[in-house]
């Protein structure tokens, strides 16, 4: 009925099917990051497994002492998911009303008056050469820093537990942030030309940058722009840099 993928950008998916045993409603199913899914609920269910408002209470209690305490800052992953169950000609006449949910701006409705289900915790343990490395570098005098889409806290345990920064240091202003704030601060990297009509690309607010990549080691909920932005300001400042990534999200920024 309606399929939105996973992306970078948006971290999260949405599936919508046409049940089964129930031809006449469409089941919306949402996955993703909880700070964007839990706060998209409505509803959930109490002790007894049935339905139960979502209460600001609830709310908290999922995203602080659940998945905060408990995962995040233990280095796990975390996925939230909920749904929504809809009458058949309901979801079409949505569909047709929101232009077949090509925008994140036709999406706002398909995605609201959610019901929480759960969440689900994983955890990618290092390889193990993950914390030699990073200590060869370091002797190296090679500055470490990690670019992560993970959540802020399970960003910084990870890198904790690899060795590109301790305890303390994660608490020192600017060592770790997100990627919204890393954009904010340094604006964009724009395109422009020397006396010689050469062109050249450079950060947009050079001594914001200068400051915040100073104690940088851990850009969290990164988008590929974060990884680009990042290297490009450092090369202007003279820095020789090499980049590591897994994917095509990559590309622009090796």
């Amino acid at each position: 009925m309606a399929a939105i993928p996973f992306s970078t950008i948006r971290k999260r998916q949405v599936t919508a099917v046409r049940l089964p045993e129930q031809e006449d409603t469409v089941r919306i199913y949402v996955k993703g990051a909880p700070e964007l899914i839990v706060s998209k609920c409505v509803r959930t269910y109490d002790i007894a497994g049935k339905k139960a408002p979502m209460t600001d209470e609830q709310m908290n209690y999922i995203m602080s002492d659940i998945i905060q305490k408990k995962f995040t800052t233990q280095g796990y992953r975390v996925l939230a998911f909920a749904y929504k169950d809809m009458p058949f000609d309901e979801f079409n006449a949505m569909k047709e009303r929101n232009n077949d949910f090509v925008s994140e701006n036709d999406r706002i409705e398909l995605e609201r008056d959610l019901t929480f289900v759960g969440a689900f915790a994983l955890q990618d343990d290092l390889r193990d050469n993950v914390n030699r490395s990073v200590l060869y570098a370091k002797r190296g005098m090679i500055n470490v820093r990690m670019v992560s889409g993970d959540n802020l806290e399970t960003a910084v345990a990870v890198a904790i537990k690899a060795g590109i920064l301790t305890e303390e240091e994660s608490k020192h202003s600017n060592a770790c942030i997100t990627g919204e704030e890393f954009r904010r601060i340094c604006g964009e990297v724009r395109k422009e030309f020397d006396a010689d009509r050469n062109e050249k690309v450079t950060i947009q607010n050079k001594d914001e940058f200068r400051t915040v990549v100073k104690n940088l080691r851990v850009l969290a909920r990164a988008i590929p722009y974060d990884k680009y932005l990042l290297v490009t300001g450092l090369k202007e400042l003279g820095k020789t840099v090499a980049a590591t990534g897994e994917g095509i999200n990559d590309v622009d920024a090796l």
